[in-house]
């Protein structure tokens, strides 16, 4: 009885402590977080491109939580007291606080359908509030007695904001608030007059196409003025440069007005509303009936020249499932429209057409199920072990693996396996094209020999009663290498991870790449590791090398092992690590600089000294882990102008003593001194819409051995330079190059977008056994000039594939000539090679000035593809 009262006095230790981290989380939670946890408003979905709604940058809140608090305690009357305290914890006398129903507050949004930030929200928000001022001591109290809860605080332009999922133990909660301030922005037509209801965004891009993500907030102009109010744009402001206004709509020529912390209030920032148009959907069966739409949505795309726009708010329209009507009531004139119907992420149709031409034509869009296409495509099975015995119930991850890739990665499915072995997948993702489609299943080994991974392949069509695969082997294959591994103690090491690399011939080289495996991703307390052969994956064969790492310890070098070996030992020698700072001085950021340590001495075992390059964190602190024992000299370069680093380096420390488990924090290197002053120019890189351009590049013109210095993420280029003035070249990928003559001094440069080009190869653009991918290399051909590769030379590196239609859609930098050069990439063991595909006639296309895309058949022969596949793979 001891025992067991001492075991539930833990468990209960351990529940209590668990839901202390989970709720400290939770009051991290944002107010667009907070519209989340509600019921979803049904039309102002999330945008595509994501939307940064995060308070991260906002005021913070401190919150004290219960940890014994039940469902009954929330549910007694009881005093909440919110103290407001300023950013130096000083109590505010006088602000104006309020508290909402986070449950009562979704129930509404959902009643009126709407959303946060929009008008109506903000009146429902101003309607549920419970209001109070602070006193002297900065408290204000309610009678709360339900949560979780949203909490404001306001005091002249200070505010902030805290989200609370239960109530605390103490029932008191602080909000911490700092400087506020709101954004208006005026919409009026071509003819001066004031428009309201008209949806408009204040944005920022965070990262480059070809998937850009967003920061943003939507609202809607209102009132006669037609002012839109986008509140707390101070805390946007802290998440970077780059803001602007514009329509939360597509347009062909989207307009847009950049804001900054130098934008007034007023007068508000003005956009002029184009001629628009709208489009409405109907679903309906072939009867005309409306169809079942539980758990059915509808995407829109739009695209300007066959180029697709970033998605918006209006690209998930609510549907009204009773009606089975949806309606997107603003749209640019002009654009090429795609409707998808989806149930859960599995496409039910899909059709294109064209959006409104004049103004205020409103686009009829009927959509047509069959019963066929209403039906779930579901394969059934179930999950044995290598005996035949049905798999226990467990629940397992299967991923889904397409080739072509799409553009965006398909998520894993978590599944339920009852304790038949049973299971059933929903198959969301077509097979494409040409292609192959694939799940790769993982799931807890009952044994304790870790995870079993297996790779199903679901090529076949999947009829609409469904497929049965019957009995599918779900455990481990034969066992490839068993052991322990152990620290210098001889102990056993947990949370050791292991990697089995396996020879690989192609052609006649030689390869060791890492072979997919099931079983231990991390050894337990026992230090115990399993590799077992992966179902469905290639055999890795006999001659195998297995290496062995953890935290705070070196990794063993790859030491050869037999196959089926059961009692390896692999032993991990302790780590040290260093630690330091450089000083930035003025106009210097922590991304001009890299930190390069190197061994002097190979370490015990090693026939090379231990090199290791590392980023400096923006306060310029690093430091440096899992180093083996010995001396080191630390560098730190600095990005030059006509070299990729300068030389010799302008700092350097030698004799560094890293010692086993130990940080070596040796005086030279705390506070580095920066030899030679650094003079650089600032050159911020955006394109026509203001946002960023992170991959961006700015080069030196005339400079002997220049290269492109890139762009950080805010789209800013840091160009060191000995004298002024200098000559400049910009580029960005997909975007025109511009030429800088004279620059003296720091400047932002807009780029305009470049000429849009589809290419169709004529081949098969995949295959199997080999797997590969055809993809293109494109060359500046202008007279006069060295042949420039423009396109698959530099990032995004998938960009360049054929997709499984064979079309790569491609923006160029300008008119002129480009050669094609068509390439094959393979994959044979996990291994990837590469060649290319021998034209007797170079392909040559002329891209002319204009705004429609421009198609080009390449017509590239098969049996030369297959050449290069097999060349490839020699």
């Amino acid at each position: 009885m001891q025992r067991t009262a001492f075991a539930l006095a833990v468990a209960t230790l351990l529940v209590a402590a668990i839901v202390v981290l989970l709720i400290g989380r939770g009051a991290q939670v944002s107010p667009g977080e907070m519209a989340a946890a509600a019921p979803a408003p049904q039309h102002e979905p999330e945008p595509a491109t994501t939307s940064d709604t995060s308070t991260a940058d906002a005021p913070t809140t401190r919150l004290a939580v219960a940890t014994d608090a039940s469902a009954a305690d929330t549910a007694m009357p009881s005093t909440l007291t919110v103290v407001v305290l300023t950013a130096e914890e000083r109590p505010v006398a006088g602000a104006e606080v309020t508290v909402i129903d986070r449950r009562q507050l979704g129930s509404a949004f959902a009643a009126a359908d709407t959303a946060m930030h929009m008008p109506d929200g903000r009146r429902i928000r101003a309607e549920i509030a419970e209001r109070a001022t602070t006193d002297a001591r900065g408290e204000a109290a309610f009678a709360i007695a339900v949560a979780p809860l949203m909490i404001e605080a306001t005091c002249d332009d200070q505010w902030g904001v805290a989200t609370v999922p239960r109530l605390p133990q103490d029932r008191r909660v602080t909000v911490t608030i700092g400087p506020d301030r709101d954004l208006q922005v005026q919409v009026v037509t071509a003819e001066g007059a004031p428009r309201a209801d008209v949806p408009v965004l204040v944005r920022r891009q965070r990262t480059p196409p070809p998937r850009p993500t967003f920061s943003s907030q939507v609202t809607m102009t209102e009132g006669a003025a037609g002012i839109a109010t986008f509140e707390h744009f101070q805390r946007r402001l802290q998440q970077g440069t780059g803001w602007h206004v514009t329509f939360a709509f597509p347009l062909r020529d989207e307009p847009a007005v950049p804001v900054s912390a130098a934008t007034p209030l007023s007068p508000p920032q003005r956009l002029v509303l184009p001629p628009t148009g709208g489009l409405s959907i109907s679903v309906r069966d072939v009867d005309g009936k409306v169809p079942p739409l539980d758990d059915v949505e509808v995407g829109v795309e739009a695209a300007t020249n066959g180029a697709p726009m970033s998605k918006g708010p209006w690209s998930s329209p609510a549907l009204n499932r009773e009606l089975g009507t949806a309606m997107v009531p603003w749209l640019g004139l002009g654009l090429d429209l795609t409707v998808t119907l989806r149930h859960r992420r599995s496409v039910l149709i899909s059709t294109e057409l064209s959006g409104p031409r004049s103004p205020g034509e409103i686009v009829d869009c009927a959509l047509r199920l069959s019963p066929d296409q209403l039906v779930q495509r579901q394969v059934r099975g179930r999950f044995v072990r290598r005996d035949g015995t049905p798999w226990p119930a467990c629940t397992a991850e299967a991923r889904p693996l397409l080739q072509p890739r799409p553009s965006d990665w398909p998520r894993p499915q978590q599944v339920q396996i009852d304790d038949a072995g049973r299971f059933e997948l929903t198959v969301e993702h077509a097979c494409p094209p040409g292609g192959s489609r694939s799940y790769q299943w993982k799931a807890l080994h009952p044994d304790g020999s870790g995870h079993v991974r297996v790779s199903l392949a679901l090529d076949q069509r999947i009829p609409p009663t469904g497929l049965d695969l019957g009995d599918v082997v779900l455990d481990h294959g034969e066992l490839l290498v068993a052991g322990t591994v152990l620290g210098p103690d001889d102990r056993p090491i947990a949370g050791a991870r292991i990697r089995v690399r396996h020879r690989t011939l192609v052609g006649d080289r030689e390869f060791w790449p890492d072979a997919t495996t099931s079983g231990t991703e991390r050894t337990g307390e026992d230090g115990r590791f399993f590799a077992f052969v992966a179902h469905g994956e290639a055999d890795p064969g006999s001659s195998l090398r297995i290496q062995a790492s953890c935290d705070g310890f070196v990794a063993t070098a790859d030491q050869e092992v037999v196959r089926g070996a059961t009692n390896v030992i692999l032993v991990l020698s302790r780590a040290g690590a260093v630690a330091g700072s450089i000083a930035l001085g003025e106009g210097q950021t922590a991304a001009d600089f890299v930190l390069l340590i190197r061994g002097e001495v190979p370490p015990a075992g090693a026939t090379q000294p231990m090199s290791r390059a590392s980023s400096i964190r923006h306060d310029g602190t690093f430091e440096v882990s899992e180093l083996a024992p010995g001396s080191y000299t630390l560098s730190v370069r600095r990005s030059g102008a006509a070299a990729r680093w300068q030389r010799p380096p302008p700092a350097e420390v030698g004799g560094l003593q890293i010692v086993a488990g130990e940080t070596c924090r040796d005086p030279r290197i705390q506070r580095i001194e920066i030899a030679g002053p650094e003079r650089a120019l600032q050159i911020t890189i955006v394109d026509r819409l203001s946002t960023p351009l992170q991959h961006a590049s700015v080069t030196v013109i005339g400079a002997e051995g220049a290269h492109p210095v890139a762009a950080d993420s805010s789209g800013i280029c840091r160009l060191p330079y000995d004298t002024l003035p200098v000559d400049l070249e910009v580029t960005a990928f997909g975007h025109r190059p511009r030429l800088l003559r004279g620059v003296t001094g720091d400047q932002q440069v807009a780029l305009e977008r470049g000429i849009t080009v589809l290419l169709r190869c004529g081949a098969r653009p995949t295959g199997r056994d080999p797997q590969y991918q055809l993809a293109v290399y494109l060359y500046h051909t202008a007279p006069g000039r060295t042949r420039q590769h423009t396109y698959g030379a530099t990032w995004p590196w998938g960009s360049r594939n054929f997709d499984g239609n064979g079309e790569l859609l491609v923006r160029l930098p300008g008119p002129g000539d480009y050669e094609c050069e068509p390439f094959v990439f393979t994959s044979a063991g996990n291994v990837g090679r590469g060649a290319e595909v021998e034209m007797p006639q170079p392909r040559r296309i002329t891209v002319l000035e204009g705004t429609e895309v421009q198609t080009f058949e390449l017509d590239i022969p098969q049996h030369l593809v297959d050449a290069a596949v097999a060349r490839a793979n020699r």
